[in-house]
């Protein structure tokens, strides 16, 4: 009555504004109700599986111990949502930590593979596949505004394109690379923040067409 819900498959979240103990007395309530709904349906609630998160910008948020069948929820912290991962302030620090983590571990797998494979049109189409879908999944979520961690993301594709020229350049001595832009224009790859951005405003259309 009091709180919005999302339903995804046979998962729930209960998500309501709270501001005060009030809202939070309020979202107690609803709670219950479904709880009560699940008992009258014979539908059994897994409560060591529900969670409770808050999410705020400010120092000290209101909380309380909500429950079910009077059992207290776990609140966390962190918490993975159809591969996202959020954290309280949405900062998504953790996420990009994690994704970038497993895109380097995924290139390794490629660069161990492909060792012996000498078409580099082959290479990044495993990378565009590979690497570089897992990088930019949910971008329009998580897309993130600071430099650092924007360059976090693209680093992974810098060792990409490096790893990829060595098997088209022929390097001597005195050979240097030239800057990672003109890098990535010979293997006709766009910037990955370049990407992200066109993804956001792409969506943005959708949603306002």
């Amino acid at each position: 009555k009091r709180s919005d819900c999302s339903l995804f498959a046979d998962d729930l979240k209960l998500y309501h504004a709270v501001g005060t103990l009030t809202d939070a007395v309020d979202l107690q309530r609803d709670i219950d109700a479904f709880s009560s709904w699940c008992l009258k349906n014979r539908m059994t609630v897994n409560v060591a599986k529900c969670k409770v998160m808050s999410f705020y910008r400010i120092r000290e948020p209101v909380t309380f111990d909500y429950s079910i069948d009077g059992a207290v929820l776990t609140r966390v912290t962190q918490v993975t949502d159809l591969g996202v991962v959020l954290d309280p302030h949405l900062s998504f620090k953790q996420h990009v930590s994690v994704k970038v983590a497993k895109a380097y571990s995924m290139l390794g797998f490629i660069k161990r593979l492909c060792y012996e494979f000498k078409d580099v049109r082959c290479l990044v189409s495993l990378y565009n596949a590979h690497v570089r879908s897992y990088l930019e999944y949910a971008s329009v979520v998580w897309s993130p505004s600071s430099e650092e961690l924007s360059g976090l993301i693209e680093s992974v594709q810098k060792d990409f394109v490096i790893y990829a020229l060595r098997r088209t350049v022929k390097r001597d001595r005195n050979f240097r690379l030239p800057p990672y832009d003109e890098r990535r224009k010979v293997l006709k790859l766009e910037r990955l923040s370049t990407r992200r951005n066109l993804a956001r405003v792409f969506f943005l259309y959708d949603v306002l067409e």
